[in-house]
């Protein structure tokens, strides 16, 4: 079987075998046409999951260099204990991302003002 095994610069993997697990159901359907509809939907899916992922994470960087969960983070404090390996302007850029979105949250929104 293909490896699966997800790279990521943040320092995480995805297990190989728990990827293949989930691939399992899928990739026993005999019919081509049908494997290739729930693969699209799958896809679908975990592109959707990825975007609120890297939103959320976006964020909380954001509240981290704010200080609102404790003592304020700084760019390099934040690539160093969150992003191992990656540079101090790629934490900024995280956190500028999240701060950007923080600002235009609605008020209703539960952490809005946090």
């Amino acid at each position: 079987m293909t490896d699966h095994t997800t790279h990521d610069p943040t320092g995480y993997e995805a297990d190989p075998e728990e990827v293949a697990a989930a691939l399992a159901d899928i990739a026993a359907v005999i019919d081509p046409m049908e494997r290739f509809a729930r693969a699209g939907a799958g896809l679908a899916f975990h592109e959707a999951c990825a975007a609120e992922l890297r939103q959320m994470r976006e964020e909380m960087a954001a509240r981290f260099n704010r200080g609102d969960y404790g003592p304020r983070l700084s760019y390099g404090d934040i690539a160093d204990l969150l992003l191992p390996g990656r540079s101090r302007g790629r934490a900024q850029q995280l956190v500028e991302r999240g701060r950007r979105r923080l600002d235009t949250a609605s008020p209703a929104s539960p952490d809005a003002g946090a």
